[in-house]
């Protein structure tokens, strides 16, 4: 027996505002995730994690704005849900704009994948695939078949009377639905910029992260583990970047280009344990440096001639260096779960 087709259309109209949902609970998870640096349930292995890519500054739309990628899906999730309930609704014939807003957030899908599959490839030296993001991509293919069913003419036919629309009487005039989907999508980017960027954009502490280096504080690592991602952001990226990574003091375990580096001069600018040193060398490589000087995982540090493993909020990081706190600290929100990353 022949389904009938407005059996056909209500049914697919409510798989597709079901996966919508999941797609904005996931979407809301990643963004609490990347703003309040929980641990991630997707931390699976170091190429397998969602943190390695939503914690990179690519995790950021534009880059190191302060907009979590994750935050965009919520709000791109969320009119999703409501063009469908329009359309479940009989509030609005909209099945079109349905498959246009999909079609617009494939450029969403599109970058992410370019940054798991070439962009950290080129700087961590590994492919990472974020599987929350893949979910989600997922959805949004299985959507976009979807709204193609729902469409009730030509793609042809739509396309005509996308901008205007025929009206007895009055001729041509300019169809809001369009400028609604494109308007949208200008207020999710620039108001997500102010309110986001401006707002949730992480504290840089330069003069503490200056201070560690000034004490030879530590940091072994590799750039695929998520807890040492989170370290990174709790100092802040930039002021990581500028005085623990850029003056030679996170060492690199991992990939295996990195590992086969030997530590040459910045022996000079690391620390390492006390009873080690008669058996580290310039010509000593990176990877053997830390099967000596990394604990239970990473990230490891060394401060003090003492290992200390797990990331570190800056309280604890004051109290193992000796550094004070700074004076604009306040407070950290960040997840107590796992905090170390098996090498």
């Amino acid at each position: 027996m022949m389904m009938k087709e407005s059996t056909r259309r209500l049914i697919t109209m409510w798989v597709m505002l079901l996966l919508s949902i999941a797609g904005l609970v996931v979407a809301g998870y990643q963004t609490y995730e990347h703003y309040f640096l929980t641990t991630s349930i997707c931390d699976i292995s170091a190429t397998l994690s969602c943190s390695v890519v939503t914690e990179s500054r690519y995790g950021e739309f534009p880059p190191d704005s302060g907009i979590a990628v994750a935050a965009y899906g919520v709000l791109w999730w969320g009119v999703l849900i409501v063009l469908i309930y329009q359309n479940l609704r009989k509030i609005s014939k909209n099945e079109f704009y349905i498959s246009l807003w999909i079609i617009l957030g494939l450029l969403f899908v599109f970058y992410l994948l370019t940054v798991e599959l070439y962009i950290l490839p080129r700087e961590i030296g590994m492919i990472v695939i974020c599987p929350l993001c893949t979910v989600q991509h997922i959805f949004i293919g299985i959507l976009l078949v979807l709204s193609f069913l729902l469409l009730r003419k030509s793609i042809k036919s739509y396309l005509k009377n996308l901008f205007f629309i025929e009206k007895e009487g009055k001729g041509k005039q300019i169809n809001p639905k369009p400028l609604f989907v494109l308007g949208t999508a200008f207020i999710i980017t620039i108001g997500g910029y102010f309110i986001l960027g401006s707002g949730l954009r992480e504290i840089n502490y330069y003069d503490f992260a200056k201070c560690l280096a000034d004490k030879n504080a530590t940091m072994y690592g590799f750039k695929a583990c998520p807890n040492c991602n989170k370290q990174e952001h709790i100092i802040g990226r930039e002021a990581f970047e500028m005085y623990i990574e850029g003056t030679g003091r996170y060492v690199l375990c991992r990939p295996e280009s990195e590992g086969s580096k030997p530590i040459g001069v910045r022996l000079q600018n690391i620390s390492i344990l006390t009873e080690y040193k008669d058996k580290i060398s310039p010509l000593t490589t990176q990877a053997e440096l830390c099967s000596l000087m990394v604990g239970k995982g990473t990230p490891t540090w060394i401060i003090n001639e003492k290992q200390v493993v797990g990331w570190k909020t800056i309280p604890e990081l004051s109290e193992l260096s000796g550094c004070p706190v700074p004076e604009n600290f306040k407070g950290e929100i960040v997840g107590k779960g796992k905090r170390i990353t098996p090498v």
